[in-house]
């Protein structure tokens, strides 16, 4: 089934847009957003997040460690959001009364349907689709998902797209310990009603050295996440030695 774009007025299109820019410089303002999170805000792109993932890999040549990277995707992750919680998250921070009074407004008010092969779906819940608000009021009702993780693991976002890196010189404890953060990451954006795809998400153990045969799996809901020496991020394809050869042969 495709994914609705939400047409909305034009109107409500530039009310939208305002709201974005003043959203946009009170999160920044007060630190709001989760530090690791690299779309959709000022200064930061594809490029950062890229570069970041690759430094973290390089540096774990340097050291002749493993790195072990799960790529992951929130599935539905507009879908997923509550109003309800979205607000109280948005209050816990210490936004304004009048401002969630007005979001409030925004939010519940509007129902959004569908008509699918004859039927009318909805209304369904979440944040619209197309709405340049959206990936802003996105990332504030998960801008706490990172908390309680290993120290050993580092969580980096890009919007909905979550990456978990763990690095050290015995595999088996790099895999316990990503086990550990995956899990907890999980569990944290279960508690919004969120939750990781496995199907969308990738296991790569980047390393120079020999890889062991045998070897712990990395469970997400009971499923072994697919393990391979190549994935897709952000349109860039990185391969376990980072040789960038199957990126190349993609673009020709």
């Amino acid at each position: 089934m495709r994914r609705p774009i939400a047409l909305s007025s034009c109107k409500l299109k530039v009310f939208e847009r305002i709201w974005t820019s003043r959203f946009e410089w009170y999160a920044e303002a007060q630190g709001l957003f989760n530090p690791q999170q690299a779309g959709f805000r000022k200064g930061r792109n594809c490029s950062d997040f890229l570069g970041t993932v690759t430094g973290h890999i390089l540096r774990g040549f340097a050291g002749r460690h493993y790195t072990a990277v799960v790529f992951a995707e929130v599935a539905g992750a507009y879908d997923t959001v509550h109003s309800g919680i979205l607000l109280q998250r948005l209050r816990d921070m210490g936004w304004p009364p009048k401002v969630l009074r007005l979001l409030a407004a925004l939010l519940l008010s509007r129902k959004i349907y569908a008509t699918y092969d004859g039927r009318v779906i909805g209304p369904r819940q979440g944040l619209a689709q197309g709405s340049v608000l959206s990936p802003i009021l996105y990332m504030l009702y998960t801008s706490g998902i990172s908390r309680n993780l290993p120290q050993a693991v580092t969580s980096l976002k890009f919007t909905d797209d979550e990456t978990l890196l763990a690095r050290g010189p015995d595999l088996s404890t790099v895999l316990r310990t990503l086990q550990d953060g995956l899990q907890i990451l999980a569990d944290n954006l279960r508690e919004g009603g969120a939750y990781l795809s496995p199907t969308k998400s990738t296991l790569c153990i980047f390393t120079r050295r020999r890889v062991p045969a045998v070897r712990d799996r990395i469970i997400l809901d009971r499923i072994p996440l697919p393990e391979s020496t190549e994935a897709r991020c952000l349109g860039l394809i990185f391969d376990s030695k980072l040789t960038w050869n199957a990126h190349i042969r993609h673009v020709k």
